[in-house]
């Protein structure tokens, strides 16, 4: 992803036009425009999301949540993956 340290509302508008990324990354302590942010991914992908998946780093057992994402199908329905606190993840994960 080129676009390294645009705002959140940099961001929204491009995912409104259509111009989604496979990955983003939230850095910081606004959680209400993370927030903000997650529901403008869960409404644009509201009818091509079969399920949305929110692990939080700290609060989530960090043994299942790996165990879990390594389970994941490729060829499973599409799915919308939020890891909060990623940051937290430890280096033997």
């Amino acid at each position: 992803m080129n676009n390294k340290n645009l705002s959140v509302g940099q961001i929204v508008r491009k995912v409104q036009s259509n111009e989604i990324e496979s990955v983003y990354a939230l850095c910081g302590n606004e959680v209400f425009l993370q927030d903000f942010f997650i529901n403008i991914l869960k409404k644009y992908f509201s009818k091509e999301i079969g399920e949305n998946i929110i692990y939080s780093i700290g609060d989530d057992n960090e043994e299942i949540f790996l165990s879990e994402l390594s389970a994941i199908s490729l060829f499973d329905e599409k799915k919308l993956i939020i890891v909060r606190r990623v940051q937290k993840l430890s280096k033997s994960a």
